[in-house]
């Protein structure tokens, strides 16, 4: 969650921010358990295929055993995601408003469908509050196209949000952190509104 009371000192930051290494450390920690499903579901999805198509018994077995880890994929990645969330939103000046006023909000980690979702649960309920968050997503340097997928979608995600009656959402990419949005509330100015 967001402390919207704390105001960290920059020296406090600097001594508790996580490094890259911890933020992939905790990345590796919460994504585990998925990967090890996502290991045993493949191999009970080609335990699955081999059965003989004749032999029902065994393959409704088998299929109800693939359903099930399915589903259970599913509450670890949710398990995951509020865990990288959490723990990288728990550091240093992440998740708190800064000497400056400004909010950041950490998404490293986060797969995009998963960073949308906590965008839409988490910051744009108080984006007209606070008016300007700046996001994290990283450069993409781990990705095999060394292209950030989480901040180029998250990105357009943000800026297709419609405006509304008070003021509009403007997303850009942070020209001094390649791997932060800046998120900012504009609001209409009351004589433009008729």
């Amino acid at each position: 969650s967001i402390d919207f009371r704390s105001r960290p000192s920059f020296s406090d930051a600097v001594i508790d921010d996580l490094t890259h290494e911890k933020k992939r450390e905790n990345y590796e920690q919460a994504r585990r358990p998925e990967k090890n499903l996502q290991m045993e579901l493949k191999a009970l999805e080609s335990q699955l295929s081999s059965i003989p198509r004749h032999l029902h018994e065994e393959r409704a077995i088998c299929q109800i055993q693939v359903k099930e880890l399915r589903n259970d994929l599913v509450s670890v990645k949710k398990n995951a995601a509020r865990d990288i969330y959490n723990r990288n939103n728990s550091a240093g000046s992440m998740g708190k408003i800064n000497e400056n006023g400004n909010l950041y909000v950490d998404f490293h980690g986060l797969y995009l469908k998963e960073a949308i979702l906590k965008f839409n649960e988490v910051v744009l309920p108080i984006l007209p509050v606070q008016e300007k968050i700046i996001v994290i997503t990283g450069r993409g340097l781990h990705n095999k196209n060394g292209r950030s997928v989480l901040r180029d979608g998250l990105l357009a995600h943000i800026n297709t949000k419609s405006t509304s009656k008070i003021g509009c959402i403007q997303c850009k990419i942070d020209p001094r952190n390649q791997g932060a949005l800046n998120v900012t509330w504009v609001f209409f100015r009351e004589d433009v509104i008729h």
